[in-house]
């Protein structure tokens, strides 16, 4: 198990080469000025120049390429070129709220899915298995930004239930950052009330975040729980008399559980990705916003910046859920 885990951390170091090197050279391909454009209308072309030379744009694609790699290494991620902030602090301020949305949109993907899937699985053809096939399809045909709009104008505009979008309220104090977390933090001070109010804000997108993951691990636990319970272990339990449940919670959910963890890994990274359309539109205060406004104003260090962290954390996500499914099943060795 040792031996497999270094060896997964040191596969990790040529992945990381390799996006950065990609993300690099497309950032530097992309169309336009950055610099002017971070220089402003009016200035001259001395000003844009020095600019130019102050962030090492100025020298070969190579050398900025390894200035940055040695930079990274070291702590430094680069700056922004339009507020001058460092990047990596930037991110230790967005990427907590962008966690916080993925972890809570993916637990109710999870807590629903799951138990819904198990659910159809047993009774395949009854009428909750139809209802529940027919909410799945209509949630993956439904685009995450039309649905966060058709929340936002029916639980925030409408009703007023959920506030239309951010974070916190702007007139309210929140409770000290211990986590990032606003809700932990809550916990933390022992304020009830922030806590409420950091679930209102949190509920419509991780909903809008949440129903397409829902519907893909509630479809793929309710396949591989059929394919389960027709597996010869599985008849020979019956034929013994053990009850339904014994049989549905020994024996099948760990077995068929297995796809659904590697999946439900996979959709982590995808949901922080997925983030840059649910964070605009609610506005929401993650690295998903941080990476649109970067996109805007072509400022490509802080579009790095983002990319790295989501693709290192997709990797050690994938290592937990591999780690995971060996736990699950003791069939998998580690070489």
């Amino acid at each position: 198990m040792l031996i497999y885990i270094l060896k997964r951390i040191i596969m990790i170091i040529p992945v990381l080469i390799g996006l950065s090197l990609l993300l690099f050279v497309i950032s530097r391909l992309l169309p336009g000025d950055p610099v002017g454009l971070a220089a402003g209308p009016r200035a001259t072309l001395e000003q844009i120049e020095a600019l130019r030379v102050e962030f090492g744009l100025d020298k070969s694609l190579p050398v900025q390429y390894f200035n940055y790699i040695a930079g990274l290494l070291s702590g430094d991620w680069g700056a922004s070129l339009i507020t001058r902030r460092p990047v990596l602090d930037d991110l230790r301020i967005y990427l907590p709220a962008t966690l916080e949305l993925v972890v809570f949109s993916m637990t109710l993907s999870v807590i629903i899915g799951v138990p819904l899937g198990i659910l159809s699985a047993v009774r395949p053809g009854g009428r909750l298995d139809v209802v529940v096939r027919i909410a799945s399809l209509a949630s993956l045909s439904m685009p995450r930004f039309f649905l966060g709009l058709m929340l936002q104008l029916f639980f925030a505009m409408l009703l007023a239930w959920f506030p239309l979008g951010g974070r916190f309220p702007f007139i309210v104090f929140p409770p000290p950052n211990v986590t990032g977390f606003m809700t932990i933090d809550s916990l933390v001070a022992g304020d009830i009330q922030a806590f409420g109010l950091s679930l209102k804000h949190l509920a419509l997108p991780s909903i809008a975040m949440a129903l397409s993951p829902m519907a893909t691990i509630l479809q793929l636990t309710r396949a591989s729980t059929i394919e389960t319970l027709n597996q010869d272990y599985v008849k020979t339990a019956r034929a013994m008399g053990l009850s339904q449940r014994l049989i549905l919670f020994k024996y099948v959910l760990k077995n068929s559980l297995s796809a659904t963890l590697t999946m439900t890994a996979l959709f982590v990274g995808w949901a922080l990705s997925g983030t840059v359309l649910v964070e605009t539109i609610f506005d929401w205060p993650g690295i998903g916003l941080y990476a649109t406004h970067s996109v805007i104003s072509q400022d490509f260090m802080p579009i790095l910046g983002v990319s790295i962290v989501i693709g290192l954390i997709f990797i050690i996500i994938n290592l937990i859920a591999d780690l995971l499914y060996g736990m699950l099943n003791p069939k998998v060795q580690y070489k």
